[in-house]
């Protein structure tokens, strides 16, 4: 969600929280005029309010560019540390998930990916993580790519990664 679209869901949040305030002292006004007339009477108001989930994300760090040499392609691999760092911050219960799109094809046959939700594979068109529990926190996502058939040499970064709300 851009960061515009969640001051919006806030400013929301407030004029809400203002009316509900006035509501409340508006019959706390009404009491007191009905006490002061010496009437009894009562009446109960029921306030519910909905917030709309959120996911804020903050790209802190990512690689452009995977650089292949001769050696991890006789090797078969490539592994790259902390080439996602990302700061997500959300108020679902429900988690997030993060979609990784392969956008470079013909670089590698699968992907592990690895950060503190463990390591998850993926074969050459992407897949999903779901992590849920979490409210604030930062990830950082090492890489381990098992290559296809491919020549050394520096390629752009394979994979897209789109990070909302379940």
């Amino acid at each position: 969600m851009e960061p515009q679209a969640i001051e919006k869901v806030l400013m929301i949040q407030r004029r809400l929280a203002l009316c509900i305030s006035f509501l409340l002292l508006s019959s706390f006004f009404l009491v007191n005029d009905v006490l002061a007339e010496g009437r009894r009477e009562s009446t109960t108001l029921t306030v519910s309010a909905f917030v709309k989930d959120y996911i804020k994300t903050n790209i802190v760090h990512q690689e452009k560019k995977v650089k292949i040499t001769e050696e991890d392609v006789s090797r078969g691999y490539v592994e790259i540390q902390a080439a996602t760092i990302v700061e997500l911050t959300t108020n679902s219960r429900m988690g997030c998930v993060l979609a990784f799109d392969t956008v470079e094809k013909g670089i590698f046959k699968e992907v592990l990916v690895r950060g503190q939700f463990g390591e998850t594979k993926m074969g050459p068109d992407g897949g999903v993580i779901i992590l849920k529990g979490e409210r604030r926190f930062s990830l950082k996502l090492d890489y381990k790519f098992i290559l296809d058939e491919i020549k050394p040499g520096e390629y752009p970064w394979p994979l897209l990664l789109t990070i909302s709300q379940m």
